[in-house]
C-alpha cells in the first residue's frame, strides 16, 4: 500500500524524503501541508471521540448492569428477610402448639386419674352396698353405730 501511495505521490509531482525521523515534502505548498495536518488532526480527534463514545457506552452499560444487580440483590435480601420472618413465625407457632399439646396432655392425664379414682370409689361403694344387700338378704345386718 505504501508503494502505491509513493507511486501516486510521484505521479502528482510530490516527493517525500525522510531524514532523522522527519519527513520533508517537495512539490507541496505550505497551505496544502497545513491542510493535510489539519485533516490528520481532525481524523485523530474523530478517532479519539469515537473511542470516548465507545468507552462511555461501555461505562453506561456497566452502570446499568450494576444497578440491575443491586436491585436483584435488594430483592433477594427482602425475600430472605420475609422467609426468615415466616420461619420465625412458624417456629413460634410450633412451640406454642407444643406447649398447648403438653398442657392438654397433662390435663387429660389428670382427668384420667380423677376418673379412675372416681371409678375406684364407685366400685368400692358398689361393693359396700352389695355387701349390705347380701347381709340384709341373709338377715345379718350389722348394727351401725
Amino acid at each position: 500500500a505504501s508503494s502505491s501511495s509513493s507511486a501516486s505521490a510521484a505521479a502528482a509531482g510530490v516527493s517525500i524524503a525522510a531524514s532523522d525521523g522527519r519527513f520533508s515534502f517537495s512539490g507541496v505548498s505550505p497551505a496544502e501541508l497545513a491542510e493535510a495536518r489539519k485533516l490528520e488532526h481532525a481524523s485523530a480527534a474523530a478517532a479519539v471521540a469515537a473511542e470516548e463514545r465507545r468507552v462511555l457506552r461501555r461505562a453506561e452499560a456497566a452502570a446499568a448492569l450494576t444497578a440491575e444487580l443491586e436491585q436483584t440483590a435488594a430483592a433477594e435480601r427482602e425475600r430472605q428477610v420475609k422467609a426468615h420472618a415466616q420461619y420465625s413465625d412458624a417456629t413460634m407457632r410450633l412451640a406454642a402448639f407444643a406447649r398447648l399439646y403438653k398442657a392438654e396432655q397433662a390435663a387429660g392425664e389428670r382427668r384420667a386419674m380423677e376418673a379412675q379414682e372416681a371409678l375406684d370409689s364407685a366400685v368400692a361403694r358398689e361393693r359396700q352396698l352389695q355387701q349390705r344387700f347380701d347381709a340384709l338378704s341373709r338377715g345379718t345386718v350389722p348394727v351401725e353405730a
